[in-house]
């Protein structure tokens, strides 16, 4: 599903008008089509997201009324850049899909897909810079992102504007944590998701158990993929709950969230989410990348099965651990990651390209 929406950029609250457009399925292609479509075509990704209706909703829109800005949001609609004219154009680039796909490509995945990524890959090693150059102003998530931007795209103008939490609706639920319990959430489907735990069951959740027999891992999150579906057969710690209504009493629960992540990018909302809630979390470097963590004071940062089990194992045993890394992330979120916080930001950059033109 894809949105257009038009609102007043001095009051986000005040919206005029939305449009959803479902993205269109793919249509079977003619042989020759397809070759020629994976040599020449953009990625497989943006293509999924054109739709003609969207493109003319867009140019309509446009062409009857004045716009001081229009804010393109994931690399899939950045492709509707040439539908707005010359209006002041900015686009939020929560991941940078030249890096999620490399490290895509360290996953486990059938021949045929990961021939896809690595094609993926490379389209978008040369897709990125050429879109985000039609834009005005480009923000991203982290300055890691923004590092990697600058070089790749010299010249180009940039901010962060971190991803936020609501710290209202995420609070610390006291009294429900149980230390053998391990939890970890997020769209089940996702191949970074489905890798990450795979791995867990597999690799990390063996070590684990050695130290506490009575462990627990509570898999939460819609659409859990076929590997993901079959875990609770190989190991009978493992529950996947597919999709629930409300994340939080599973997160409330957790001794340990773990954060087992090996490929991806962009900064993760689950880690965000889990520290307003004073969880203690173990994560893997890129499953914290970009957040201004540190080890030691808001969480566990550990690389290989054998020290990501241990520091799970540590915390599992060392209450007084967990609220100190639960009470530090609290105030971290609260500081850097309040979704108020982060509004103000972005409303005061959304302003300032705007003023410009």
């Amino acid at each position: 599903m894809m949105r257009l929406e038009i609102c007043s950029i001095w009051d986000f609250t005040v919206r005029k008008e939305i449009r959803c457009f479902h993205r269109p399925p793919r249509r079977h292609k003619a042989a020759i089509t397809r070759a020629l479509d994976f040599l020449f075509g953009p990625p497989y990704y943006v293509q999924d997201f054109w739709s003609e209706d969207m493109a003319s909703a867009i140019k309509e829109a446009i062409s009857k009324e004045k716009f001081d800005l229009v804010h393109f949001d994931l690399i899939g609609v950045a492709q509707y850049v040439d539908c707005v004219g010359s209006v002041p154009k900015v686009f939020t680039a929560h991941d940078i899909f030249f890096i999620k796909t490399k490290r895509y490509l360290k996953a486990e995945q059938p021949l045929i897909d990961k021939l896809g990524t690595f094609r993926d890959c490379l389209k978008f090693h040369l897709y990125e810079p050429r879109i985000y150059k039609k834009f005005d102003h480009v923000i991203v998530t982290s300055e890691e992102d923004a590092l990697h931007l600058r070089r790749r795209c010299p010249g180009l103008e940039l901010s962060v504007v971190p991803n936020g939490v609501d710290t209202e609706f995420y609070r610390p639920w006291p009294d429900q944590e149980e230390d053998h319990i391990l939890v970890y959430t997020g769209t089940m489907n996702n191949l970074a998701n489905t890798d990450a735990m795979v791995h867990f069951v597999r690799d990390v959740l063996p070590y684990i158990k050695e130290r506490v027999p009575n462990v627990k891992l509570y898999v939460v999150g819609r659409d859990p993929s076929e590997p993901v579906k079959r875990l609770p057969e190989e190991d009978s710690s493992v529950a996947v709950t597919g999709e629930v209504e409300d994340v939080r009493p599973y997160m409330a629960r957790a001794g340990v969230y773990v954060v087992p992540l090996r490929i991806g990018s962009g900064t993760r909302l689950k880690i965000l989410e889990a520290l307003a809630m004073e969880k203690a979390v173990v994560s893997t470097p890129v499953g914290c990348e970009g957040l201004r963590v540190r080890h030691g004071r808001e969480v566990l940062v550990a690389e290989g099965p054998r020290k990501f089990a241990s520091y799970v194992v540590r915390l599992m045993k060392d209450k007084d651990l967990r609220r100190r890394l639960g009470r530090n992330g609290r105030r971290l979120v609260e500081r850097e990651y309040d979704w108020r916080i982060c509004a103000r930001r972005l409303e005061r950059t959304l302003k300032e390209v705007s003023n410009r033109s």
